[in-house]
């Protein structure tokens, strides 16, 4: 199904949904109410799955949690329920703060906006009648055009939990195969401006984790003058065909060059460019990619692949070609 969005104006019975709240308001409901007319009108599946895979940021860690949670009716209207999210930070909402909810697919990914600093566009686009109908507390988005400007407004927001699929398709040319196929709507420019800023974003955090993480690995193995001499040269040279220069935990100063590719969820795939692959053919052993995964929560150092150019030789790696320069004749 295509994406829709779900909001709520929470209630006191609502915010038993979070820990903290739990502790203070006397009930049992301990889940998020969505309205059976929701259902009904064709915006989710009828019925609806039984359980559902979520995804939010935990306002205390900063993290995103992945969980299933279930989606059951036991009474008129259905309820996602599950265990409480925890988190001192959820006593700052109250009743008429808003939650909103990105359904696609068997994904939900939620979030919570009151009327105050970066959140305050959302929550004043939603609670404005021009933009949104309620129905009692809860409201549908599903026309495109309202769906397009709260996608707008919610990049600009937490990008990284809202469009992670989007932001890993940009990671090629804005016209490639890797968008047609993956990402299945229409972008307004600013939303689309929003997400190539994410994506920049990703890559710089991905290089700073790689840089402490590749500086602590020289540490460990006892070569700690050599840790201070790591450099982050594509923060000083953007052009760079390489990220990072470092040195083998061995004797002689051996010169490690590092491309840092950096992922929002745990992909495995990435783009290089020409000058990235030259480059690497050049260095051969001593060139090296670090597949830097979950930057926006939890980034990994998932796989690392020296000399590319052989193991592409051996069969331990495919490369494809992903765009062309094309030339009059």
């Amino acid at each position: 199904m295509p994406k829709v969005y779900v909001l709520r104006r929470l209630r006191v019975m609502d915010l038993t949904f979070f820990w903290e709240h739990d502790k203070n308001i006397k009930g049992r409901q301990r889940a998020i109410n969505i309205d059976s007319w929701i259902v009904n009108a064709g915006a989710l599946p009828h019925p609806p799955p039984s359980n559902y895979r979520t995804r939010y940021r935990n306002l205390d860690t900063g993290k995103i949690v992945e969980e299933t949670r279930p989606i059951t009716k036991p009474q008129k209207n259905w309820r996602l329920g599950g265990t409480r999210v925890r988190g001192k930070s959820y006593l700052s909402y109250g009743e008429g703060d808003i939650i909103l909810l990105q359904f696609e697919d068997d994904t939900i990914t939620w979030g919570v906006f009151a009327d105050r600093g970066q959140e305050a566009p959302v929550f004043n686009f939603v609670n404005d009648p021009a933009n949104v109908t309620f129905q009692g507390s809860a409201a549908l988005i599903k026309l495109p055009a309202a769906v397009r400007q709260m996608e707008a407004l919610v990049s600009t927001y937490d990008p990284a939990l809202f469009f992670t699929t989007d932001l890993e398709a940009i990671e090629a040319a804005p016209a490639s195969e890797a968008i047609t196929r993956r990402v299945r709507r229409k972008f307004t420019p600013e939303t689309y401006q929003n997400l190539q800023k994410a994506r920049e974003e990703n890559g710089r955090r991905g290089e700073g984790f790689a840089l402490s993480w590749e500086r602590q690995r020289l540490i460990d193995a006892g070569y700690k003058a050599r840790a201070r001499r790591v450099r982050h040269v594509s923060r000083e040279d953007p052009t760079s065909p390489y990220d990072i220069l470092s040195y083998e935990a061995a004797k002689g100063l051996t010169e490690r060059f590092i491309e840092v590719k950096s992922a929002s969820r745990d992909r495995m795939d990435f783009e290089m460019s020409d000058p990235e692959w030259q480059f690497a053919a050049e260095k051969e052993d001593q060139y090296y990619i670090y597949r830097v995964t979950q930057v926006a929560s939890q980034p990994l150092v998932a796989a690392i692949y020296r000399n590319p150019v052989r193991m592409e030789a051996e069969g331990e790696l495919k490369r494809t070609p992903s765009a062309y320069r094309v030339r009059p004749t």
